[in-house]
């Protein structure tokens, strides 16, 4: 069992296909990745959500995601796309400062996540969990248990979890 929400997310986030499903699930479903990963890290610790759990989850973070993590990744995005000057590298490094914020953003919403009082639901199958989690997460979000984004995510799941 992972220790933390940041160490289990490190963990998850390793290979392409994951990746891509997660930015999939955050920009062409607005869905919150960091929420993502707490649904599924509750589920590697035998932990199941109720609607109302997924919905305080995101309540508890969704400030800090719209007025400070958002703006970071829209700045670093623009700053990828274009070029502003007669500079590059020096651009480049100031893109990377503003992920290195972007990614210091997130962790105080993970923290916050981890913070949380665990769900009292428990499913002692992981996957199962993962499953259940993840509809109910999908559920919330208006999103079809069947879209693409999500069979990637509980794939990886089941590799990780053994």
């Amino acid at each position: 069992m992972t220790a933390s929400l940041w160490d289990f997310s490190l963990g998850f986030y390793q290979d392409t296909a994951t990746q891509a499903a997660c930015l999939d699930w955050q920009d062409r479903l607005g869905g919150d990745v960091n929420v993502l990963l707490y649904h599924l890290f509750l589920a590697s610790q035998g932990v199941i959500v109720t609607p109302q759990d997924s919905a305080r989850s995101d309540a508890a973070v969704a400030r800090w995601r719209d007025e400070v993590v958002e703006p970071l990744r829209a700045l670093r995005r623009r700053l990828k796309a274009v070029s502003l000057g007669p500079a590059p590298d020096r651009q480049e490094r100031f893109r990377d400062e503003v992920k290195r914020l972007e990614l210091g953003a997130e962790k105080v919403v993970q923290e916050v996540l981890d913070a949380l009082p665990r769900p009292r639901g428990r499913q002692p199958d992981s996957a199962k969990a993962a499953e259940h989690n993840m509809a109910v997460l999908a559920a919330s979000q208006g999103v079809a248990p069947e879209d693409p984004a999500l069979a990637p995510l509980l794939a990886r799941f089941r590799a990780i979890s053994g």
